[in-house]
């Protein structure tokens, strides 16, 4: 069913947006670090954002944190790319390791459930949400995963973030982002 799903999805995509959708697949990463990066040096510089900078040092523990257990999986399930597998399904965008889970999915799914628990601003969230289910779609359009590791890397990512947030918030209250925006972190 997995197959079938993607090749569906594959041969359902609009040639025309393949160079739009390779593009983002590609510079995912680099978004995900900008993003982090805008959140900390914002935070240093303007000191009325400080604690944007607490903001973008709990997503990047989470970030770095949900990327080890995606390599984990990948290097203990070792399922192959799909178009490894089958003739059917064309190559689009690069995809090297294992294909379960979708590392990048895990990670744009991570940064949005961030921006839910850590930075706790729904429309932010929103806004990067639309961008990680972009990645997954991406992905499958691309050739270089299944619709699975998509569902689990966002599983994973949106996980992540949540369980790394809550341990924060237990364990280290004092550096608690809760609240607006543009008030400082309580020292």
């Amino acid at each position: 069913m997995d197959h079938q799903l993607l090749k569906f999805i594959q041969d359902s995509r609009i040639v025309g947006l393949d160079p739009f959708f390779k593009l983002i697949c590609e510079q995912t990463t680099s978004i995900t670090i900008g993003a982090i990066a805008a959140l900390i040096f914002m935070g240093l510089i303007f000191k009325q954002h400080k604690r944007l900078t607490m903001v973008g040092m709990k997503t990047l523990v989470v970030i770095l944190i949900n990327a080890t257990v995606v390599i984990v999986l990948k290097n203990i399930i070792q399922r192959a790319r799909p178009f490894d597998t089958y003739d059917d399904i064309i190559k689009l965008s690069s995809g090297g390791s294992p294909s379960f889970p979708s590392g990048h999915t895990a990670e744009v799914f991570a940064l949005a459930f961030s921006m839910l628990f850590i930075l706790k601003n729904k429309t932010v969230f929103y806004l990067f949400l639309a961008w990680a289910i972009l990645i997954g779609y991406s992905r499958m359009s691309m050739g270089v995963h299944y619709p699975s590791d998509v569902l689990v890397g966002a599983i994973i990512g949106g996980g992540m973030a949540y369980f790394i947030n809550f341990l924060l918030e237990k364990y280290l209250p004092e550096n608690s982002v809760k609240g607006n925006p543009e008030k400082e972190v309580n020292s």
